[in-house]
């Protein structure tokens, strides 16, 4: 007898003991969200805004908060922006030196969006360039203005979350600007520019936001070509083009150095 009871015991009682622990488990996940809805019942009147986060739409509370119990305190499940990039891992699949300086701070990801609801895409904040604005001086102060900087348009040729490149350009700066400025450029391989420097040649005698000359110059013609072509040139203008500012492009190409003298980019 006392034999069959034990084996009972292994073969009936044990296993659904081990059964009705998943079943608990399974039973607090459920009770746990509950709760949320349960002592937070205004959540969704507390955050307003058109578009909505997808697990603060689902009451997925624990997506990103841990269950808190009877703490009254928000507890993240994680570092604010590992819990973020769990579900967006391409925003930030750099090394962290390199990300946004936003990113890396308590607020993280939050200083720019809001994890709730907003009433701009993405979440935002607010949108730009009122948003960047909050970091960086966009002021316009000079009479060229690049149209894009004008506009607002920050993130046409910037990667807000960060990247390898200067300045945080969502690529290599010569396909920013050829994104827009084909033409200008041709079908030139970037080591045949100009300035034979590249990826970063544009920079070498353009700015990228605004300027007081020309074009989005960093100096006006012809001293800015004086920069690096300083032999004779002085007195070759001179001769020339006299006092005419745009003397050198007359007849060079500045942009493609295999250009013939008095075939520039406008014949």
């Amino acid at each position: 007898m006392r034999y069959a009871i034990v084996a009972w015991l292994l073969l009936v009682i044990i296993p659904a003991t081990m059964g009705f622990g998943d079943v608990c488990l399974a039973a607090r996940e459920d009770l746990q969200k509950e709760n949320c809805v349960e002592c937070h019942e205004g959540m969704k009147d507390r955050f307003t805004g058109k578009y909505e986060h997808k697990p603060f739409a689902e009451n997925n509370c624990l997506g990103c908060h841990e269950f808190h119990g009877f703490i009254p305190e928000v507890v993240m499940g994680g570092e604010l922006l590992d819990v973020c990039s769990a579900c967006h891992p391409d925003q930030v699949d750099i090394p962290h030196e390199l990300l946004h300086a936003p990113l890396l701070d308590e607020a993280s990801c939050t200083n720019c969006h809001r994890p709730h609801r907003a009433d701009h895409r993405h979440l935002l904040a607010s949108e730009s360039p009122g948003l960047c604005e909050d970091c960086h001086d966009l002021e316009v102060t000079e009479d060229v203005v690049h149209a894009p900087f004008r506009d607002g348009l920050c993130t046409g040729c910037h990667d807000p979350h960060g990247t390898m490149f200067t300045a945080n350009l969502a690529m290599p700066m010569f396909m920013v600007c050829i994104d827009c400025h084909e033409k200008t450029i041709g079908g030139l391989d970037p080591e045949e520019f100009h300035t034979g420097d590249g990826p970063a040649s544009c920079a070498n005698c353009h700015l990228g936001h605004q300027s007081s000359h020309p074009g989005l110059l960093t100096e006006a013609v012809p001293d800015l070509c004086l920069e690096c072509h300083d032999t004779d040139a002085p007195d070759f203008i001179d001769v020339h083009a006299g006092e005419d500012q745009n003397s050198c492009l007359q007849c060079h190409d500045p942009h493609d150095p295999g250009a013939q003298p008095g075939m520039t980019g406008d014949d």
